[in-house]
């Protein structure tokens, strides 16, 4: 059988033969084979080495970002814990409002609603918080946000349901000043603070000698001398209950003053208001005479408090 050979010629510039090689066909086909064995070899190899540098790279931009995770789950850690302690010390203030709570409505006589006497701290509980949070128990995290989600909510109702008593306590302590302000009003409208007229007081409140009989007596009020038709004027405001003539005090006035104050003005000339007019302070009721025992004309002037006649000085600002 005929080998086939190949020979390869090398040639200078000027075309002249340098030197020449011949080869079997069998033997340039196991060379092919082996460049081209080593090519695509180093091929593989170079594409393996280029795919693991490209892995590392990935590894290590991962193994990054893994760590700022981890450093971002620590953080959000911390965050979570510092805001469970926050929320412990929302609670024990909400425990210290109730207690004020409390306070208040003694301090309003206890006049509220029944439901606003409830506590604040319905709908609050939760467990307390671990001392030491651990990071990689996701578990616990989770369990301590749903327990804060749930203390919040709590919170947030405390919150509203404190709004609403206040409010109302706010009202009925406004509305209890507001009474006690007018009750107040009331009784220094109804207080006789002033003197009926001006003239000269005569005889005062307290014992003394009868100018008729010349017997010790207590004299239960103020004479006032001054000319006859001076108009007498309202003390305080009230009520006329009795207006007409009465034994030794001639014509007489009475008015109810209420808070158990009563006033009489005696020796009248005339009286200008009947039984049932409700009269101000400075509003005339009559004028001065000599009606009744008198010596002279003057106002006889009683105050009695539930009853007892009471020095008027007392009384006058």
């Amino acid at each position: 059988m005929k080998k086939h050979k190949v020979t390869f010629f090398v040639l200078s510039h000027t075309g002249a033969l340098i030197r020449h090689a011949t080869f079997s066909k069998f033997f340039l086909t196991i060379i092919s084979v082996f460049v081209i064995t080593c090519v695509t070899a180093l091929g593989i190899v170079s594409y393996d080495n280029y795919k693991l540098k490209k892995n590392l790279e990935t590894a290590e931009l991962l193994k990054s970002k893994l760590y700022k995770q981890q450093e971002i789950i620590t953080d959000q850690s911390k965050q979570i814990q510092n805001f469970a302690y926050e929320l412990n010390g929302l609670k024990s203030k909400i425990v210290d409002l109730d207690t004020i709570k409390n306070k208040v409505c003694v301090a309003a006589n206890k006049v509220v609603k029944p439901d606003q006497n409830k506590s604040l701290l319905l709908g609050m509980g939760g467990s307390s918080i671990p001392e030491n949070l651990k990071l990689e128990s996701g578990g616990i995290q989770r369990n301590l946000i749903r327990e804060m989600y749930d203390q919040v909510a709590g919170l947030k109702f405390a919150s509203d349901q404190g709004k609403v008593v206040y409010q109302s306590l706010l009202k009925t302590i406004e509305k209890n000043i507001q009474n006690q302000i007018q009750k107040q009003n009331n009784i220094l409208s109804s207080t006789p603070s002033i003197l009926p007229l001006k003239g000269e007081i005569t005889s005062k409140f307290g014992f003394r000698k009868s100018p008729f009989t010349e017997i010790g007596e207590l004299h239960s009020g103020l004479d006032i001398s001054t000319a006859s038709g001076t108009p007498i004027k309202a003390p305080a405001r009230g009520i006329v209950t009795f207006a007409g003539p009465k034994g030794l005090f001639g014509n007489l006035i009475i008015i109810d003053h209420g808070h158990g104050i009563v006033t009489r003005y005696a020796h009248l000339n005339k009286y200008s208001k009947k039984i049932g007019d409700a009269v101000e302070r400075g509003e005339v009721i009559g004028e001065v005479g000599n009606t009744g025992q008198s010596t002279g004309p003057h106002l006889h002037y009683e105050v009695h408090l539930h009853g007892v006649p009471v020095n008027p000085e007392k009384y006058i600002n």
